[in-house]
C-alpha cells in the first residue's frame, strides 16, 4: 500500500496536472492528478488534497506544478493538518482570485465608459 501525501493549495481554481505518453505523435493522456483549489472563493484560505507518493513523483516532474510550488501556492506535507493553518504561511491570492472589498479601499472605482454621460459641450 502506498503512503499518503498531502498537497495544500492556495490557488483559486482546481488544477488538473496531466502526464502524457512519451514518444507518441499525438499527445495521449497517461495520468491526471487533480489538486483541489477554490481558495479565496467560498472556501477557507487553502485546500488540501490527499495523493499517493507515486502521484507526487509525477507531480514533481510537471512543469506547471513546479511553478506553482516555487511561487508558494502549493505546499507538500507527509502529515494532514488544517488547511487554513498551513495556508497562513503560503502565498495568498493568485491572479485569478475574485476581487474583494479590500481591493477597492484605496481606489476610486468608476463606472464603465459606456455608462458615463458625455458632458462635453
Amino acid at each position: 500500500m502506498s503512503k499518503k501525501v498531502y498537497v495544500y493549495s492556495t490557488l483559486s481554481n482546481d488544477q488538473a496536472y496531466t502526464q502524457y505518453v512519451k514518444g507518441t505523435e499525438v499527445p495521449q493522456v497517461e495520468h491526471t492528478i487533480n489538486i483541489a483549489g477554490k481558495a479565496n472563493f467560498l472556501t477557507p484560505l487553502g485546500m488540501v488534497t490527499e495523493i499517493t507518493e507515486e502521484d507526487l513523483a509525477i507531480l514533481k516532474g510537471n512543469q506547471m506544478f513546479q511553478i506553482h510550488e516555487a511561487n508558494g501556492f502549493i505546499t507538500i506535507s507527509n502529515t494532514k493538518a488544517d488547511p487554513e493553518t498551513v495556508a497562513a504561511d503560503m502565498t495568498g491570492r493568485d491572479g485569478s482570485a475574485p476581487l474583494v472589498e479590500q481591493d477597492f479601499e484605496n481606489e476610486k472605482v468608476e463606472a464603465p465608459v459606456s455608462n458615463r454621460r458625455n458632458r462635453a459641450k
